[in-house]
């Protein structure tokens, strides 16, 4: 076990290894108290393992020249006329699961097939709401548990949130994961809300704007994808699966969308669409939100993909381009090659990404399942 401050009342917030547990409503966190800012700055340099405390500045890994949209969609055409259709297909369906949610070893919690043959890398992605999530004993302990995004949150230090998400996107490379599944941006509306303290935002959402822009230029600029999530509504974890938040377009864009929306400013490669229901349609195949609201009118140019399990069908056209973990199907060969063209677009926003933040230029990366040796790597710096 490690310890995080994630403050609750001056207490600590504790994250076990090895529970997959992690929503319970039990933990709430507060910014209301005016010292609490100054205390998660000493927490937010510190693991409670005898590490000493290190100035943010300290922590320089090196840096990715990423690719500007425009040139990164040129390349992605490119290579999307070189792979067959069954490699395309790959691009949009998990893998690395079985059915009834049994992980395979030497996967990570995400993974998306490449081409390497063509020079298309794997994409392996992590939950990151602390850092590199470890899932077995062996990776216990080798990287930095950090504080959570509350505690970053209420620092309200730009460059602070910069410094942690660069040294965080280190470590994922590190074990050779390039996709990190965070930051979550959420504005807290429900007190009890269990994976509060995993959003960036707190209670504002003019301070989750603030803050996600340096979180997603930190993290990319260690060639790791920012996947921002939980897009949207998805403000508790109670019924998350079936309740249906309502909301109307003026409390939407004034409330809910700004961090996202800052997200998209800052040139994020990938949104998540959430568990629950907006205005009754599931949110993973609500096309006035992936379409309308994130596309249309934020501009977003990267690539959506669905929460684990959060698929309702093949849902390419109402704006899901990637369907996680997988094992459900939908976005299996049999269900995608015949759409081809929905097919086409979906693959080239996720080749974008990866040519953007220039992931076709990794070297010896492992690729799964041959990757428990990656995953169980010590990044776990002193610097850090």
């Amino acid at each position: 076990t490690f310890t995080a401050f994630c403050m609750h009342q001056g207490a600590c917030f504790t994250w076990h290894l090895d529970s997959w547990s992690y929503t319970h409503e039990r933990h709430v966190a507060s910014l209301t108290k005016p010292w609490l800012g100054s205390m998660a700055k000493v927490c937010l340099l510190a693991v409670v393992l005898g590490v000493d405390i290190v100035k943010a500045h300290e922590i320089v890994p090196a840096v990715v020249n990423l690719r500007s949209w425009s040139e990164a969609y040129r390349l992605a055409e490119e290579k999307l006329s070189e792979l067959t259709l069954w490699e395309r297909t790959r691009l949009v369906n998990g893998v690395g699961w079985w059915p009834n949610w049994v992980w395979q070893r030497g996967y990570y919690v995400g993974n998306i097939a490449g081409v390497p043959s063509k020079e298309v890398p794997w994409l392996k992605m992590q939950d990151a709401g602390n850092g590199f999530r470890s899932q077995s004993q062996s990776q216990a302990g080798t990287s930095v548990v950090w504080p959570c995004a509350l505690a970053a949150a209420s620092t309200w230090d730009e460059e602070l949130v910069e410094q942690q998400a660069i040294a965080i996107g280190h470590e994922f490379r590190g074990k050779d994961a390039n996709v990190a599944l965070g930051p979550g941006v959420n504005v807290h509306r429900v007190a009890r809300g269990g994976r509060n303290f995993e959003y960036l935002s707190g209670e504002d959402p003019y301070l989750g704007a603030r803050l996600v822009r340096p979180y997603v230029r930190g993290i990319q600029s260690q060639g790791v994808l920012a996947v921002v999530k939980h897009f949207a509504f998805n403000e508790q974890e109670t019924h998350r699966r079936w309740e249906s938040s309502n909301v109307d377009d003026q409390t939407a864009w004034e409330l809910y969308y700004p961090p996202f929306e800052a997200a998209v400013d800052a040139g994020a490669a990938s949104l998540m669409c959430a568990y629950n229901r907006v205005n009754g349609t599931p949110a993973c195949s609500n096309r006035d939100l992936l379409v309308r609201d994130l596309r249309e009118k934020m501009g977003f140019h990267g690539f959506v993909m669905s929460d684990w399990a959060a698929t309702h069908g093949m849902t390419m056209e109402s704006g899901l381009d990637m369907d996680q973990p997988g094992f459900d199907g939908f976005y299996s060969y049999w269900h995608v090659s015949h759409k081809e063209e929905a097919l086409n677009i979906s693959a080239q926003r996720i080749l974008a990404s990866i040519f953007r933040v220039r992931l076709e230029q990794e070297q010896k990366s492992c690729i799964p399942p041959s990757c428990l040796e990656a995953q169980s790597r010590n990044v776990s710096l002193p610097e850090h």
